[in-house]
């Protein structure tokens, strides 16, 4: 079976939509995945189709040039679904596999399995009320004319259902899993002061690990962190993986000397930096997966994360959760694990045993059966 995959939203390749896409497409051995993308005008056509093939494996990868005008649109997807998708796509696809929430609106005549991640964007505080209406759109057009939607969670599937009853009988559930080789693989100390030194991390920090958007719920961690014993931030620094300018000026008017907001962490150092860790946190307030929940605990890390959204179902009973609305809440979960080495290891030994259920191999397989329950008596060309 040829199975037709849009790459055109994941150039980038670190955040969590690439990360599923390359994890599942990887351990997927059935069928044929072939992917295809648009190319921005500044972009090279030839970089852009070695970059993606590589990162994702596929058979072929057909990258075309087509303006995007994403300054105008930043971020929002909703205008890009009406470019000619049948262009990046080979004639004789079986099936059209979207990773990336939204449905081209072009009508594709083979059969469509979408994956919606999350309705984050239906939930944003900064989101104007103009760009919501124009996502509920984007998503209600997705539901109606998918033959299945995948999504990473049950909370994600309920939440989905309970906002587009439609949706109900379409929606089955294959989560994210963890790379235990690569992060269960303990950094040797030269390496790891050598991460340290590139980064100008504490010799002691609370780690967070995502993009600096507003649902990951950064300024109130920063407040929450703020409101630690002195003693406690002097042992202990706070590094986000990405920031942005909110919380450089929050940063300036608490005036902490322990803080460290990055640019990013390149992927080869990203393990290092997990282990260096002594906690992790991940207090959003909406969340699909939460990926880095996982990593951290594959990285023998203990967790504190939201006992809201999707978090509590990945973390089980292998972490501390917290009221992620509450800076409260946030600050005394942090300084009872930072303060209790026992509880350190309890959780990081929960930890081990949670992250079991997260098998990219597993998830793989559950993916290639539905994309097979879709397909039935058409899966094969004859």
């Amino acid at each position: 079976m040829k199975v037709s995959i849009d790459l055109t939203e994941n150039k980038g390749q670190k955040e969590g939509i690439p990360i599923y896409m390359k994890n599942i497409i990887t351990n997927c051995k059935k069928n044929e995945y072939c992917g295809g993308a648009f190319a921005g005008i500044r972009h090279s056509v030839k970089k852009l189709e070695k970059r993606l093939t590589d990162f994702y494996g596929l058979s072929k990868t057909k990258v075309k040039k087509y303006y995007i005008p994403d300054r105008f649109f930043p971020r929002l997807k909703y205008f890009k679904l009406n470019f000619p998708y049948k262009k990046i796509f080979d004639k004789d696809t079986d099936l059209y596999l979207c990773f990336n929430n939204f449905m081209p609106r072009n009508k594709l005549k083979c059969k469509k399995v979408v994956v919606i991640h999350d309705l984050t964007p239906l939930y944003s505080n900064i989101t104007s009320n103009f760009k919501k209406k124009l996502f509920v759109r984007a998503y209600k057009y997705t539901i109606e004319n998918a033959d299945r939607i995948i999504t990473v969670s049950e909370f994600s599937k309920s939440d989905i259902i309970k906002t587009f009853p439609e949706a109900k009988g379409k929606v089955e559930v294959v989560y994210n899993g963890v790379d235990y080789s690569r992060f269960q693989v303990r950094v040797d100390e030269k390496r790891l002061a050598e991460i340290k030194a590139k980064y100008e991390l504490p010799a002691k920090y609370v780690l967070f690990v995502g993009q600096a958007r507003e649902n990951k719920n950064l300024l109130r961690l920063l407040r929450a962190y703020s409101a630690l014993p002195q003693s406690i931030k002097e042992e202990y620094g706070l590094v986000y993986a990405n920031t942005n300018p909110e919380i450089n000026t929050l940063l300036k008017q608490l005036s902490e000397k322990n803080v460290r907001l990055l640019n990013g962490i390149d992927a080869e150092d990203l393990v290092g930096v997990y282990q260096g860790a002594s906690l992790f946190t991940l207090v959003s307030t909406n969340e699909g997966f939460g990926i880095p929940i996982i990593e951290a605990m594959a990285a023998e890390v203990p967790v504190v994360c939201s006992n809201i959204s999707s978090l509590p179902e990945v973390a089980g009973e292998a972490a501390i959760t917290v009221d992620p609305y509450s800076e409260e809440d946030i600050t005394k979960a942090i300084y009872k694990v930072l303060s209790d080495e026992k509880l350190q290891k309890e959780l990081v030994k929960k930890g081990l045993e949670r992250i079991k259920v997260f098998n990219w191999k597993d998830s793989a397989e559950k993916f290639e059966k539905i994309l097979d329950d879709v397909m039935g008596d058409r899966k094969w060309k004859k």
